[in-house]
């Protein structure tokens, strides 16, 4: 359902095509699409946030869900030393759908949920590196659950 899972549509030079960055804190943090490293396609997203406090996050242009239905939303993410940590969260969860540790190598991140009786159209999602450091994410999707 996400829009540009792979971060291989990238129209102006280093910005994903079908995503919106939100900067927390100061202008620091930073993002790429970064063709040295991925794990689908040629591209990677990379965030880089330069101190604690300063948040990055990528939001997907809005995805349709279907309120009760259950869903699965994975990423694939390395950080650049083990225990960085990152957030995905849903509208359709009024919060976060996982909060996790990330390793050096790639590895699927994966969260069940159940869209929320409010879900009804479109909903916003964001991938957020929740600390000082720099992360890459590639292949972000949600998918239905039958």
């Amino acid at each position: 359902l996400v829009v540009n899972p792979s971060y291989e549509e990238s129209h102006n030079v280093g910005t994903p095509d079908g995503s919106y960055i939100g900067i927390g804190g100061t202008s620091g943090a930073t993002w790429y699409v970064d063709p040295r490293l991925s794990v689908h396609g040629r591209n990677s997203l990379r965030l880089r946030n330069p101190k604690e406090g300063e948040t990055i996050s990528v939001q997907p242009f809005p995805i349709l869900l279907q309120p009760g239905k259950r869903y699965r939303v994975s990423v694939w993410g390395r950080g650049e030393r083990a225990g960085m940590r990152f957030s995905v969260s849903l509208d359709a969860l009024a919060g976060e759908a996982g909060s996790f540790e990330l390793g050096t190598d790639w590895q699927e991140y994966t969260a069940e949920f159940t869209a929320s009786e409010k879900a009804g159209g479109r909903t916003g999602m964001s991938v957020r590196l929740d600390g000082p450091g720099t992360a890459w994410f590639d292949a972000l999707q949600v998918v239905p659950v039958e």
